[in-house]
């Protein structure tokens, strides 16, 4: 049985990613979940987000991105979904690298990495999308600070 669903589509503008605050504080509200757990998936959804606008439809206002949050059987599971032609994560540099310490981009797949339960990709027929799982059952995943 799903505790919580949210569906939303938004056109491609940088400051679209303000939008996703109002739908995680429901979340929020509507489950429970410790502060650190909340932050991780808020964390991971902003990142993925953000890679779906720049790298994903490239800043192109006329694509579309789709987000789509539940939680089923204490499990938030959140789908990010835009409609560019994926990327091959084996090309993607180490942030951990002496010269990728100081760039300001290509961390977010590392921090989803770490922080969520489980991730995918996929390429569907409305573009590609990344899949997040986050077991709140899970006291392991939760990252301290």
């Amino acid at each position: 049985m799903r505790t919580f669903e949210k569906y939303r589509k938004f056109n491609t503008y940088r400051n679209t990613i303000n939008k996703l605050e109002p739908i995680f504080l429901e979340l929020r509200a509507a489950i429970s979940m410790s502060e650190a757990q909340f932050h991780n998936i808020y964390i991971c959804a902003l990142e993925a987000f953000n890679n779906a606008i720049i790298h994903g439809n490239k800043l192109n206002n006329s694509k579309i991105i789709e987000i789509y949050v539940y939680v089923e059987n204490n499990i938030v599971h959140i789908e990010i979904i835009d409609e560019g032609n994926g990327f091959n994560e084996a090309l993607i540099p180490n942030p951990l690298d002496p010269e990728n310490i100081v760039k300001d981009h290509g961390r977010g797949i590392f921090i989803i990495d770490r922080l969520c339960t489980k991730r995918t990709y996929t390429m569907t027929q409305r573009g590609f999308c990344i899949s997040m799982l986050f077991d709140l059952n899970n006291k392991k995943q939760i990252i301290k600070s």
